[in-house]
C-alpha cells in the first residue's frame, strides 16, 4: 500500500479520530492524514482539500452538510461512519447556560457550553430561583415520559446514520446502556463507543485488524474532553442504570469531580474556578508563579487531582522532592484510577531516592494501564536509577513501540540509550537495534 492522503471531515468525533491515527497508527503506515472541522472551515478551500484526496472519512449526519460529499466525489474515495450521540441520558441537555457567553476568557467554549447546559435548569434561573430550591424543584420532576421519547428518537436516528455509514452503533448502544457510561455528554463518547467507530474506519481504510485493535487497546481513555454530564437520578432510576447511583460523582475538567446535586448547585450559581485554569496554563511558563496560583486556587478546588498532580509536577522542578511526593500520593487519594497520578507518585519517590515505593507506584500504573508508552517510559527512569541498563533499553524501546507517533518517547528512547552505552559498553551494539526506531517518521 503506497503512501496516501486521507481527509476526515466532521465534527469533534472527525477530530478524535485523526488525533487517534496520528498518535498510534501514522507512522506504521505511511500516509498523511488532515482533518477539516465542518463548524469552522472555508467551504471552498476545504472542497480542493477533498478533491486532492485519496480517501475521505466522512462523518454522517441528521442534517446535509454544505458539501456534499456523495455527490461531488467518487464513491470508491469515500469510508463514512455515522455521528454518535445519547441525547436520552440527559433529557434537558444542549441548551448552554445563560451566563456562558458572558465570560470572555476561560474554557473554549466557556464553562456551561451546549454540552453541559441544562434547559431545565435555565428556566429556574431565568425565574431567579435559589439554588437549593431549584435543586428541590429538579428532584421532584418525572423525567421518565421525556426521557422514554429521547431513548426512541435517539434509537431511530441512529440507525438511520448507521445504515448509511454502513455500520451498527445503535445495537450496541441498546444493549450496555443500562451497564455501561457510553458517553461522557450528549456527543462525548467514551472509550468503548469509540473503539467501535474507530475499528470500524481503520479497518475500511486498509489498516491490518491487529494494528488497530493494538493500537486501540494503547488508547486506554477516551479522547474527548475530561468531563461528564451527571445523570438525574429519576433517569438513573428509571432506566435501571447500573453504573451509576445519585452519589456518583462525574468530573468537571480539571476541578474534580462532583455529584448531580453539586452539580446543580454550581451551575444554579454559575460556579467555576478560573484561577485554577490560569494557574495550570502557567504552569509552563512561570513555574514558581503558578506553584504560588495553584496554591491559592486549589482552596476552592480541593478536589481537584490534576491541581495537586501538577504541583508535584513544580515542586520536582524545584528541587523539593519529599513534599512533591507528598503531592502526588493526594493525587493517588483523589483519583485512584488515574494512571498519571500513580506515576506523579513514583517519579517523586524515585527522585527521593525510595526505589522500592516507587516500584509500589509504578505497579499501581502497570495495573491500571498495561500497555503505555508513559508507563514504560517512567519504568525506563526507575531502571536506570538503579543501575538496570539493559531494562532502561528494553522499557524505553517498548514506549517507542506503543505509541510511535509522539515525538517525546522518540526522544527520551535517544536519551536513554545513550545513558546506557555511557554505563554499559556491552549495550552499545545492542542498542543499535533499538535506535533504528528512531528513524520512524
Amino acid at each position: 500500500m503506497g503512501q496516501r492522503k486521507i481527509v476526515f471531515l466532521g465534527n469533534c468525533q472527525a477530530l478524535a479520530l485523526q488525533w487517534f491515527w496520528q498518535r498510534f497508527l501514522a507512522p506504521r503506515t505511511g500516509d498523511l492524514a488532515t482533518v477539516i472541522d465542518i463548524a469552522a472551515c472555508d467551504v471552498a478551500k476545504a472542497r480542493v482539500e477533498l478533491s486532492n484526496a485519496d480517501l475521505i472519512v466522512e462523518q454522517v449526519f441528521d442534517h446535509p452538510l454544505e458539501i456534499d460529499v456523495a455527490s461531488e466525489y467518487a464513491a470508491d474515495k469515500v469510508v463514512r461512519f455515522p455521528n454518535v450521540y445519547a441525547i436520552f441520558y440527559w433529557p434537558y441537555t444542549n441548551q448552554r447556560h445563560p451566563r456562558n457567553d458572558e465570560i470572555g476568557k476561560g474554557y473554549d467554549e466557556g464553562p456551561y457550553p451546549n454540552e453541559l447546559g441544562d434547559s431545565f435548569l435555565n428556566r429556574l434561573i431565568l425565574e431567579h430561583v435559589p439554588a437549593d430550591k431549584a435543586l428541590e424543584i429538579y428532584l421532584r420532576e418525572d423525567v421518565s415520559a421525556r426521557a422514554d421519547r429521547l431513548l426512541e428518537l435517539n434509537a431511530e436516528m441512529q440507525r438511520k446514520r448507521d445504515d448509511a455509514a454502513g455500520m451498527d452503533v445503535q445495537s450496541h448502544i441498546a444493549r450496555h446502556f443500562r451497564d455501561d457510561h457510553l458517553f461522557r455528554t450528549s456527543a462525548h463518547p467514551t472509550m468503548r463507543v469509540f473503539r467501535l467507530v474507530a475499528e470500524g474506519v481503520f479497518t475500511r481504510l486498509g489498516y491490518a485488524k491487529g494494528l488497530v485493535e493494538a493500537a486501540l487497546v494503547a488508547q486506554r481513555v477516551s479522547p474527548f474532553p475530561r468531563v461528564a454530564l451527571p445523570i438525574h437520578p429519576g433517569v438513573i432510576r428509571h432506566f435501571g442504570l447500573r453504573f451509576a447511583t445519585g452519589e456518583t460523582r462525574y468530573p468537571y475538567f480539571d476541578e474534580g469531580h462532583y455529584t448531580f446535586a453539586e452539580y446543580v448547585r454550581r451551575y444554579m450559581n454559575f460556579e467555576w474556578n478560573a484561577a485554577l485554569r490560569d494557574a495550570l496554563q502557567l504552569a509552563g511558563r512561570d513555574p514558581e508563579l503558578a506553584l504560588a496560583q495553584i496554591e491559592e486556587a486549589s482552596r476552592h478546588s480541593p478536589r481537584s487531582a490534576t491541581a495537586v498532580r501538577v504541583k508535584s509536577d513544580l515542586l520536582i522542578q524545584k528541587g523539593d522532592y519529599p513534599a512533591a511526593a507528598a503531592a502526588a500520593q493526594l493525587a493517588t487519594t483523589l483519583e485512584p484510577d488515574d494512571v498519571r497520578n500513580w506515576l506523579a507518585l513514583s517519579r517523586a519517590r524515585r527522585l527521593t531516592g525510595v526505589p522500592e515505593l516507587a516500584e509500589q507506584a509504578l505497579h499501581s500504573a502497570v495495573n491500571l494501564a498495561p500497555v503505555d508508552a508513559e508507563v514504560q517510559t517512567e519504568a525506563a527512569h526507575l531502571a536506570g536509577s538503579q543501575g538496570r541498563w539493559q531494562a532502561v533499553a528494553e522499557e524505553a524501546s517498548l514506549a517507542v513501540d506503543i505509541e510511535p507517533g509522539t515525538a517525546y518517547f522518540r526522544a527520551s528512547l535517544s536519551e536513554f540509550l545513550a545513558r546506557a552505552d555511557a554505563a554499559d559498553e556491552t549495550l552499545a551494539v545492542t542498542n543499535r537495534a533499538s535506535r533504528l526506531q528512531l528513524s520512524v517518521p
